[in-house]
């Protein structure tokens, strides 16, 4: 006999939102976590409205897309991503719990951590993992970036043949890093029954933790308040190939520009796709847009036009000015 989800008092959540004339999005953009008829029974949520009218609402949502067709706009557009302060982490014995049952469970070696100082080497890789968390590109330091406190971290031990070895914080990977920086943000979303916003949820991660991720959202047994996730990702096999996939038809956006560079977002559930549809096959096809269109022939002609310099015998291990140099003297 299944063990039913824990009772809790009443639930709110994010029904639907719409925004206009925001970065790439010129027209009226609308975006629903409203179930529909595609919507797996165990997935979507019952809730009473202030009128005492039940609706059904969606868990997660993922948006796919090309390279620079508005997936983080959408999200940014929804609300600035928060600085993650791993601090807060040790904020209850239950919160630590939490945060070392779901490192143990990530299958990343580790075995232990504790609290540690951190040097300016190390402050840096973490907010270049926090920046990869809110979905900002490169080494920007433009002023909506916010400001990134790193005073301390956790020091984590990894299990070895003989002993458990502590890595120094600088030494851990960015995989690592970005999932350290996760756990805190899922943990308060899940315990309070908040949106999550995740830019790029794929950077770093193997999928298979990232489907875990998802699951703890889709799962009524993790997820009893009805949290919400709201990401964007490159990760395709999220999208599957048969009816076990992670997302339904009807949590799957795409993003695409058209020929004007406005961005417009799709639900897949208007394709109509059947329940049984290869969707990770049929999307990387192109048959439902969302993907960038490349020109094997533009590829090939920008290669070939770097053969006059290998023919010329140039130092590749130059630097870029005398490359530039050297670009001028061959008269290209």
């Amino acid at each position: 006999m299944e063990t039913p989800p824990p009772r809790v008092g009443p639930l709110s959540a994010l029904l639907s939102f719409t925004a206009e004339n925001v970065r790439s999005y010129r027209d009226e953009v609308h975006l629903s976590l409203l179930a529909t008829r595609m919507s797996a029974e165990e997935i979507a949520r019952e809730l009473l409205t202030a009128s005492a009218r039940p609706v059904r609402v969606l868990p997660s949502v993922g948006v796919f897309g090309a390279n620079a067709s508005g997936k983080t706009t959408i999200l940014r557009a929804l609300a600035d991503m928060r600085a993650a302060h791993t601090a807060d982490m040790w904020e209850s014995d239950d919160h630590r719990v939490g945060v070392l049952d779901l490192l143990l469970a990530a299958d990343l070696g580790l075995s232990s951590l504790e609290r540690a100082p951190v040097d300016s080497d190390f402050a840096d890789r973490m907010r270049k993992a926090l920046r990869i968390l809110r979905g900002i590109e490169g080494d920007s330091d433009t002023p909506d970036d916010g400001e990134f406190v790193v005073a301390e971290f956790v020091r984590l031990a990894h299990r070895g043949d003989v002993e458990d070895v502590v890595f120094e914080p600088q030494d851990e990977s960015e995989g690592t890093l970005v999932w350290v920086g996760l756990i805190g943000p899922v943990l308060d979303a899940l315990d309070r029954g908040d949106v999550l916003l995740a830019d790029e949820l794929d950077a770093s991660l193997h999928p298979h933790l990232v489907k875990r991720l998802i699951r703890l959202f889709q799962d009524p047994f993790t997820n009893p308040r009805c949290a919400q996730l709201i990401f964007n990702s490159h990760d395709v096999t999220i999208l599957g190939d048969s009816e076990a996939r992670i997302l339904e038809r009807d949590q799957i956006w795409l993003t695409e520009k058209d020929l004007s560079g406005a961005t417009k977002l799709i639900q897949l559930a208007d394709y109509r796709p059947r329940r049984d549809e290869a969707l990770q096959r049929r999307y990387l096809q192109g048959r439902y847009g969302g993907v960038p269109f490349l020109d094997p022939e533009d590829f090939a002609r920008s290669a070939r036009r770097s053969q006059p310099i290998h023919s010329a015998g140039l130092d590749p291990s130059l630097g870029l000015e005398s490359f530039a140099h050297d670009f001028e003297s061959l008269g290209l």
